[in-house]
């Protein structure tokens, strides 16, 4: 049983991510280096996690909901996030296709900035998303690049 609307909302939305992540990394697989499956996957959820249902009519009718895992804490969603971040950095400092740093703060930085385009998609249509994420990947390749 789950005790309130808001508690449900955040559950269903935490398994619809984990169900995204999934599709984009099996669709980011194909890409030879660690770094270039990180990014394409991250910039499949930039793509893909503003046009998701829940997510959108959470962030029409109650952004505020979302607005302490902006400003003040890590939830269960972002933790499978950076769980998949934290991975794939990893995996890029055994191929050398990423550059050397710590794993966690490399993760929750990547996961700010993924972030911040997902919650401003609708910023990004004023003057293209898909340019805007085009942006999105030439940025986080070169930063992750050695």
């Amino acid at each position: 049983m789950v005790p309130d609307v808001e508690t449900l909302l955040l559950e269903l939305m935490t398994r619809e991510l984990g169900g995204l992540l999934q599709d984009v990394e099996v669709g980011a697989a194909r890409r030879r280096t660690a770094r270039a499956r990180l990014v394409a996957a991250m910039v499949g959820v930039a793509r893909r996690l503003p046009d998701e249902p829940l997510f959108r009519r959470v962030l029409e009718v109650d952004p505020e909901l979302l607005l302490p895992y902006l400003t003040h804490r890590i939830g269960s969603t972002q933790l499978i996030g950076l769980g998949h971040l934290r991975r794939g950095v990893a995996e890029g400092h055994a191929d050398r296709s990423v550059r050397r740093g710590d794993l966690d703060v490399m993760a929750l930085t990547l996961l700010i900035m993924v972030t911040s385009v997902v919650v401003s998609a609708r910023l990004l249509d004023d003057v293209g998303r898909d340019a805007s994420l085009d942006e999105l990947e030439r940025g986080l390749d070169g930063w992750l690049r050695p």
